[in-house]
């Protein structure tokens, strides 16, 4: 006997016992929040293979994210197992897993990362392969309450190796030569070690592709919340050391470097501050490497030819067929100096 209903390809896959799961990890991200809201057979799968898909769907859409960034480093971002699973053979409780909106926060992560390496990119500002999982290895670290974690977790070299440390240092070089560029710079280089400190990287983000301009009064907030009073130059400012024109309470002063974030407790320093003291400690001496890491992805090492820059032209990468100063400019200059040559 046939049936009267339409073919309905999406019922067809979710019944299929293999393809289903495979059909859930290449949703894109709103489209599974969707159907895990709407859909009763949607949300009955998911929540039978809980821990596991939200792992593997993590992992599909943000590798690194989800290697980088465990689900026990959020635990406000875990639920207890929809599958009642124990807790270290505990029947009475079950056992914590990773949730939905863990999944959505690695993926958003790891977008913020790859926008703002690829706006250096378009700045000529090239990075190596690696830096993408270095940065947020880097962003995990700041999520650390105490300077001890954090230590700890810099100091391990099977997490950090040196070459990692070299690679963050390198991004760090950039990054300071696209804020401070005379013509599309957003500030000075100290304006990066603020950024990068930030629990947020969404505003660094925002600050490199031109969507957001921070005034003074902004960024004072931000410097307020993070650093503390004798660490700025409250003379100059006095607006950093004052509760009412700043709008920043007194009680949120510095907390992103007071351990657990809490205004009582003892001060810490930053996580870029002390991943740069554990380069010292190694003797890495990344200094001597600072002009090679300048001229890194604009010359071609081998022949010392200049690297074709990519620029954006509205939405559109347009790769040119030589580097700058292209042959043409360079003989025209030469032709010019040449007519004011003759001319004395």
């Amino acid at each position: 006997a046939t049936s009267n209903q339409p073919f309905n390809i999406y019922q067809a896959i979710m019944r299929h016992p293999d393809v289903k799961y495979q059909f859930m990890l290449r949703l894109p991200p709103k489209s599974f929040i969707d159907l895990h809201a709407i859909d009763k057979r949607f949300h009955y799968i998911v929540c039978q293979k809980y821990s596991s898909l939200m792992h593997d769907f993590a992992a599909h859409h943000a590798p690194d994210a989800a290697f980088c960034m465990p689900g026990h480093l959020f635990p406000d971002l875990c639920i207890s197992d929809p599958t009642l699973k124990p807790m270290d053979n505990r029947a009475q409780l079950a056992r914590d897993v990773p949730s939905l909106r863990w999944a959505q926060m690695v993926i958003y992560r790891e977008r913020v990362v790859h926008d703002i390496l690829t706006t250096l990119a378009l700045a000529g500002l090239h990075v190596p392969r690696a830096t993408t999982r270095v940065l947020l290895k880097f962003w995990a670290c700041n999520e650390l309450p105490t300077q001890g974690q954090r230590e700890n977790f810099l100091a391990d070299k099977s997490i950090w190796s040196d070459a990692e440390l070299f690679v963050f240092r390198h991004f760090c070089v950039k990054l300071d030569m696209a804020i401070s560029n005379p013509v599309f710079g957003r500030g000075a280089c100290r304006l990066s070690r603020l950024l990068l400190s930030q629990k947020s990287w969404t505003l660094l983000r925002d600050l490199l592709i031109g969507q957001r301009m921070e005034t003074l009064e902004g960024l004072g907030e931000i410097m307020m919340r993070t650093y503390q009073t004798e660490d700025m130059d409250v003379e100059s400012h006095p607006i950093l050391a004052d509760e009412i024109e700043s709008g920043v309470v007194l009680h949120e002063w510095g907390l992103l470097t007071r351990e657990k974030g809490l205004f009582d407790h003892d001060v810490m320093q930053t996580s870029v501050r002390l991943l740069e003291k554990e380069i010292i400690r190694r003797g890495l001496r990344v200094d001597r490497w600072i002009p090679q890491m300048v001229v890194w992805g604009f010359i071609r090492p081998k022949t010392g030819e200049n690297i074709p820059r990519r620029m954006s032209m509205r939405r559109r990468v347009v790769l040119p067929d030589e580097g700058f100063p292209t042959k043409k400019v360079m003989d025209g200059a030469v032709e010019e100096m040449i007519k004011k040559v003759r001319m004395f």
